[in-house]
């Protein structure tokens, strides 16, 4: 399909798009109007790294490790239970952890608790409830349960302390030798010497360490930290209205859009030029736009007269004159206007073709061939065709002579029972011959032909069918059914007629005589403007 044919669906269809929004649009209000209100408190706690200016990968990746294991341990069962202990909360654990979410930012020292609760205040209290355990359990968090690096290093110094300060006071104070045999030999005020200065280099090195790690313990001590604190939130966090509303609007328009080709596909109605060209491949003779009648003019149907609109639809009925007495290189001597069903509008459209082909200097006889419902209005229904076929010799009797020239009407006749009998009579082909020798164009209005098999019985006996669809209404299974039941009869199908025509299938029409109306045709309207019968 090309894009101008998905842009007539969309503005045939637009009711159904916007309907379909809007109700969409109306649901999502209410569904969000009943939607329980929860709001959305977050504290942020920073956790520093202390490390030395060369940072290796292995540090990095404990970093993270380290990161990891905190966001973990504030959704643990033990933490969630300290919260509930301390704001009495007296909730399920499972319900408090389902409302909390902590993350570790990418690429920051930050961890974000997020807290969402019904009550604001209450989330604010729970986020920074779990943000100050983090802070008063970082330490322990981070050593563990067992003894420090800097209290193992505190216990040997201490040990070592009382070692040193022992040996000092020998070397001080030595004590005289006793010949043992069994005691070792190394009481020597050289070899004390030489413990004490070992003693003393150990005690410096743990010493060193014992800063060190002193440093880092407080240093790790204090690397947790509150960065930003809860604060209970004013609006709702859930639900969003907004974002609620344009998602509504969006999934509404898309069901509107789906539900608009639905309907298109599943509508059998033509709606437009291209459905006809592609249901058949006849020739489309014209567009008939949609118009209405002026006031002298109403009781026939008939456009021509002086004004811009009416000049420009009986342009219309011009060009389709043209186009029918050029579709066959034999001459017309005789046409049928009929349609598929019923409220197509061929009755106008002969009436106003059968004008316009006479404004061309044919003699042109309209007959009113539909005499189970008559419609050319306001003309005297007999004597007519009826009357015509049942006694031939009133034929020039029943001709109707009317002010517009070269054009007369054959009305329907004297009300009959049986409609379909007389197309069977064999009078009909000397009424035929005799109004043929009358006229140079004969123009049938006939019942439509799915309503009754006048049109059908008729069809051959013409030099062409032409067949009137309307906009919106003709049913393309029923026009499809009525050209292969005038192909069955052997009948010569010259092509289909577009009626009410709308948007750019006829627009140039008013468009053009908008600006300004031809003189020439104005006075030519205006004196075919009302179709009056002069005979008796």
């Amino acid at each position: 399909m090309e894009l101008e044919h998905y842009l007539e669906v969309l503005n045939r269809r637009k009711w159904v798009i916007l309907l379909t929004a809007a109700v969409t649009l109306a649901v999502v209000v209410l569904g969000t109007q009943r939607m329980v209100r929860t709001y959305s408190a977050a504290a942020t706690v920073r956790v520093a790294q202390g490390h030395d200016v060369a940072v290796s990968y292995n540090d990095l990746n404990y970093a993270d490790r380290l990161m990891q294991t905190y966001v973990l341990l504030l959704k643990s069962r033990p933490t969630l239970e300290t919260v509930n202990t301390r704001l009495n909360l007296r909730m399920r654990i499972e319900d408090l952890a389902a409302g909390i979410k902590v993350e570790a930012l990418a690429n920051t020292e930050l961890i974000k608790i997020t807290v969402e609760d019904r009550d604001p205040r209450r989330a604010a209290a729970i986020a920074n409830t779990l943000a100050g355990l983090l802070v008063e359990q970082g330490q322990m968090l981070y050593a563990g349960q067992g003894k420090s690096a800097r209290e193992i290093l505190q216990e040997q110094l201490t040990v070592l302390e009382g070692q040193l300060h022992d040996d000092r006071v020998l070397l001080a104070n030595p004590a005289p030798i006793k010949p043992d045999p069994n005691a070792p030999q190394d009481g020597s005020p050289a070899n004390l010497a030489a413990k004490v200065r070992a003693e003393e280099a150990t005690y410096a090195t743990l010493l060193s360490q014992y800063e060190k790690a002193r440093l880092d313990e407080a240093m790790q001590a204090n690397s947790v930290s509150i960065a930003e604190p809860a604060l209970a939130p004013a609006a709702p966090s859930k639900p969003n209205v907004k974002l609620n509303l344009a998602l509504g609007f969006l999934v509404g328009l898309i069901g509107g859009f789906g539900l608009a080709f639905l309907f298109e596909n599943l509508d059998q109605a033509i709606h437009s030029p291209q459905d006809l060209k592609a249901l058949s491949p006849l020739p489309l003779l014209g567009y008939v736009p949609m118009f209405a009648t002026s006031k002298r003019n109403h009781k026939l149907g008939l456009v021509f007269g002086d004004g811009a609109e009416e000049e420009a639809v009986s342009e219309a009925f011009r060009i389709l004159s043209a186009n029918i007495l050029a579709a066959s290189e034999q001459p017309l001597r005789s046409i049928l206007v009929s349609s598929a069903e019923p409220g197509a509008g061929k009755s106008l459209v002969a009436a106003n073709l059968a004008a316009a082909l006479a404004q061309t200097g044919r003699r042109v006889i309209l007959i009113e061939g539909d005499l189970r419902h008559p419609s050319l209005f306001g003309l005297p229904k007999a004597p007519g065709l009826k009357d015509a076929i049942l006694d031939p010799d009133r034929l020039d009797t029943a001709l109707q002579p009317t002010s517009i020239p070269q054009l007369s009407l054959l009305a329907a006749g004297s009300p009959t029972a049986s409609p379909s009998a007389l197309f069977y009579a064999p009078t009909l082909a000397k009424v035929i011959q005799a109004l043929q020798e009358r006229a140079d164009i004969l123009l049938w209005d006939s019942p439509p032909i799915l309503a009754a098999a006048d049109a059908v019985v008729l069809a051959p006996l013409v030099d062409g069918v032409m067949l009137v669809a309307v906009r919106d209404q003709t049913n393309r299974k029923h026009l499809d059914q009525a050209l292969r039941e005038l192909a069955q009869v052997g009948a010569r199908t010259l092509g289909v007629v577009y009626n009410k025509a709308s948007g750019g299938s006829a627009h140039y029409y008013h468009s053009y005589y908008r600006k300004a109306t031809h003189p020439a045709a104005a006075a030519k309207g205006s004196a075919a403007a009302e179709l009056d019968v002069t005979g008796p």
